[in-house]
């Protein structure tokens, strides 16, 4: 698709707006906390680097970021884009790996390889063109190592994805656990 690193760069919103959203679905509970607050009682696991971001880089209210704006402007942009394509090309949808390289082993993500905002994933494609998506399992790679895909469809199209996705299962039956999987105990009987 022409220009998608330019738009996966132009409709990342997650700064903008995480903190605004969070702040709002914890308002509803009881004994609510801001993200602000759990930040500064370091109520967080240090591995959650975007909560981190969140903390000290969001803006309280997205209005405040200059780029917001910009922001959703390009992500009706973008989901044109995605939808004239498959339009052009007379597809129900659009499917493309999760991941542009396998899961991060346990050394990686103990070095810091990456980070939730460097990891090179394609499954934000569909949250910033606001479709729909599904996820499934694809198989294995370097033997044991699952690795998926994501079928992305069109404005208020889940029930075709779902149909889509339970035809792809059946016929292809991907799920196993893998090599790697100890043995589960019998059930009791």
């Amino acid at each position: 698709m022409p220009e998608l690193m330019r738009f996966i760069e132009v409709t990342s919103l997650y700064l903008s707006q995480s903190r605004y959203d969070i702040d709002g679905f914890l308002s509803k509970r009881p004994g609510s906390h801001t993200i602000g607050e759990l930040y500064d009682s370091k109520r967080f696991h240090p591995r959650l680097d975007l909560f981190t971001a969140i903390a000290e880089e969001a803006p309280v209210d997205p209005e405040e970021d200059p780029d917001y704006h910009r922001g959703l402007a390009a992500r009706e942009e973008f989901r044109r884009a995605i939808l004239n394509l498959m339009a052009s090309e007379r597809l129900d949808a659009i499917v493309y790996p999760n991941s542009q390289v396998l899961p991060p082993t346990r050394q990686e993500l103990d070095d810091w390889k990456w980070t939730v905002l460097t990891f090179p994933t394609n499954a934000l494609i569909a949250a910033q063109a606001d479709l729909p998506s599904i996820c499934l399992p694809a198989g294995f790679a370097e033997g044991d190592v699952p690795v998926g895909f994501e079928l992305v469809g069109k404005p208020y199209g889940e029930a075709e994805l779902l149909k889509l996705a339970y035809a792809y299962e059946k016929a292809a039956s991907p799920r196993k656990p893998p090599a790697s999987t100890p043995p589960l105990p019998d059930e009791p009987r």
